[in-house]
């Protein structure tokens, strides 16, 4: 009986033995296929930490990148401003100098209004002037060709003169010389009658 017992016992531990086999054999692949599962796992995690990592590195390169450009771009806007400045001081430098020049060329046009009014007075008055210079020297003219014909005149009546100045001369001469001769033959005729 003891036997019996014994041997199912040893059967039933045999049994249990054998199911403790199965379930630990049943465990190893459980543990294989997890081992795999979780080599598997971390290699994929290995990879997607490698390509986090690389993101990483990427994202720093990018932002480094950023970071270059953003300060590039702040000082272009600084240099912007800063031309932008020098600029609108320019634009203010020539508008001003824009008005000056335009409130010098409205004096000298101006002025030059006035000249000209000047001028023309200038001019209306040398022509008047002109006008007066051409009616003296046309009256001149005149009075020069009258003086020509009065002294020709006179320069006639001189001769005239002369001629008849010397005929009276003449005349009074032969008068003379009748009054003489006959004085003469009056004194002699009186002169012999008496006798």
């Amino acid at each position: 009986l003891e036997l019996a017992a014994a041997e199912a016992t040893l059967s039933v531990a045999r049994q249990k033995g054998q199911k403790a086999q199965e379930v630990a054999d049943e465990a190893r692949r459980h543990a294989n296929k997890m081992q795999d599962f979780l080599r598997s796992g971390l290699a994929d995690l290995m990879q997607q930490a490698l390509a986090v990592e690389q993101q990483e590195a990427e994202f720093q390169r990018n932002e480094e990148a950023w970071q270059s450009e953003l300060d590039s771009l702040v000082l272009q806007q600084a240099n912007a401003m800063v031309k932008r400045d020098e600029l609108t001081a320019e634009v203010q430098k020539h508008a001003t100098e824009s008005r000056q020049r335009e409130a010098k060329v409205a004096k000298l046009e101006a002025e030059f209004k006035q000249v000209e009014e000047k001028r023309l007075l200038a001019r209306r008055s040398t022509d008047a002037l002109r006008s007066e210079v051409e009616e003296l020297r046309r009256t001149a003219e005149l009075r020069r060709a009258e003086q020509r014909r009065d002294a020709s005149e006179l320069q006639r009546r001189r001769r005239l003169g002369s001629t008849a100045s010397f005929a009276w001369r003449c005349a009074a001469a032969v008068l003379l010389v009748a009054v003489l001769v006959a004085a003469s033959w009056r004194a002699t005729t009186e002169a012999v009658s008496p006798m």
